[in-house]
């Protein structure tokens, strides 16, 4: 009888121990977790890269439309009287300086979000390092 009990009881005190001991180890939880939280990062900042890429080219596009406005022809005519014309070259000149502070303005937005990309993609590459680190 007393062998039979140790060997129950041995039995029964391993089964605890192996039940304990199954939901214990949480690292490959914990790395699937990290790991899918690094590709929503990735998807993340690859969907803010083509929209920034979007941005800057209706920038360039717009930038192009008014520098395309700085050029500005004139005709008066043979007609016209000396105050005539330096009122239309004085209206020329506000265009053409409007349409120059405009273009000044677009290139510096620009430049704001090719430095916006620029760190996004420095981002993205570190957040790649480290989810190719995790595999």
């Amino acid at each position: 009888m007393k062998k039979k009990f140790f060997s129950v009881a041995s039995i029964a005190c391993a089964a605890v121990i192996a039940g304990l001991g199954f939901g214990s180890c949480k690292t490959g939880k914990l790395a699937a977790r990290e790991r899918a939280a690094l590709g929503q990062r990735v998807d993340s900042l690859n969907g803010r890269l083509s929209e920034l890429m979007f941005q800057i080219s209706e920038k360039r596009a717009h930038l192009e439309a008014v520098k395309q406005q700085t050029m500005l022809t004139m005709y008066g005519g043979p007609n016209m009287t000396q105050e005539e014309r330096e009122r239309m070259m004085r209206a020329v000149r506000e265009k053409e300086e409007a349409a120059r502070k405009e273009a000044q303005a677009i290139e510096g937005q620009i430049a704001e979000l090719q430095n916006e990309e620029a760190s996004t993609r420095a981002k993205l590459e570190d957040t790649l390092i480290v989810l190719g680190s995790r595999r």
